[in-house]
């Protein structure tokens, strides 16, 4: 009998030992996953509190706590280039560093890092054990989701940004400063005078209007409206050659009126400077929507272009 109660007191001492030899008081946790999108991309959206609601997979609670998959995110500090936060589910809380770590030029890595404290006590360092499992698993979970969103081109710059090949060479533009951004009156007040010039001149348009504006002080606005051509028409008084190179171009198509434009031409400006693109040209709106014609601004649809070498 003696020994049956050796057997058994040896095998129960093994088994907790075995307890605290597999499951350390404590446990670094750390989990990393590459996000095909620029740094400076990724840390816009993860870094300005503002824009959570645009990324972030499941629900905002108040204005620091966020709740995934039943689990709660407290956010507590935003850094310059991470954040830390507790994760709440009940009865456990653990804090987290997210970090948003340089790869390449169109690359980025999220590293998520944990430390998980046990208990002393064997039978709730198992149970504990089982609980931050899953903790992890929510953890992993939320960076999959969240490296999906990230990588969708419309989630960081509000539209899709495709690049193509200049098809326009010949365009004859048209320049004035304004004190003001220009009305809609104006602009087309420019888009007709080019049109009569070219129709003058026996020209063929070739494509929709083009439009620049640049604000080179609080009450000067510097425009320049060109329309492209079949071929070369001659310069003229206010009217002016203008030749473009045939190479490549980025374009990203709006719907909105001019703030919806604007934020569109910052967007695109993100794009070139996050992927380290270089210019040979200034950027320009091409009006698809003839403004003049369309009240409601709401309906208009404006082609974005940004001029790169590569």
């Amino acid at each position: 009998m003696k020994k049956w109660v050796l057997i058994i007191t040896a095998v129960f001492f093994i088994l907790i030992a075995s307890v605290y030899f597999f499951i350390p008081g404590s446990q670094v946790f750390n989990y990393k996953i590459a996000v095909n999108c620029a740094e400076n991309g990724v840390s816009r959206m993860i870094l300005d509190k503002e824009k959570w609601a645009t990324w972030w997979p499941g629900k905002k609670e108040d204005e620091h706590r966020y709740n995934f998959g039943n689990y709660h995110y407290r956010v507590s500090n935003i850094f310059l280039n991470s954040f830390t936060a507790t994760i709440t589910h009940q009865p456990d809380s653990v804090q987290g560093l997210l970090q948003i770590l340089p790869s390449e030029t169109d690359s980025t890595q999220l590293l998520w890092t944990s430390t998980f404290s046990f208990s002393s006590n064997p039978f709730a360092r198992i149970a504990q054990y089982r609980r931050f499992s899953a903790i992890k698993s929510n953890i992993q979970a939320l960076l999959d989701t969240t490296k999906l969103i990230l990588e969708k081109q419309e989630n960081i710059y509000g539209m899709k940004i495709i690049q193509q090949k200049v098809t326009d060479s010949s365009l004859i533009s048209l320049k004035k400063i304004f004190p003001h951004y220009p009305t809609t009156n104006e602009v087309y007040e420019m888009v007709h005078a080019l049109k009569n010039y070219i129709a003058t001149k026996g020209g063929t348009e070739r494509n929709y209007p083009m439009l620049n504006v640049y604000q080179d002080g609080p009450d000067r606005f510097e425009t320049m409206v060109a329309i492209p051509t079949q071929k070369d028409l001659p310069s003229e008084g206010l009217f002016r050659l203008k030749k473009m190179v045939l190479g490549n171009i980025l374009m990203a198509e709006v719907t909105g009126g001019v703030s919806r434009v604007m934020k569109g031409e910052q967007e695109l400006t993100n794009y070139v400077h996050d992927y380290r693109k270089t210019s040979p040209a200034i950027p320009y709106q091409s009006l698809v929507t003839d403004r003049s014609m369309q009240p409601d601004s709401a309906r208009w649809i404006t082609r974005l272009y940004y001029p790169i070498f590569f």
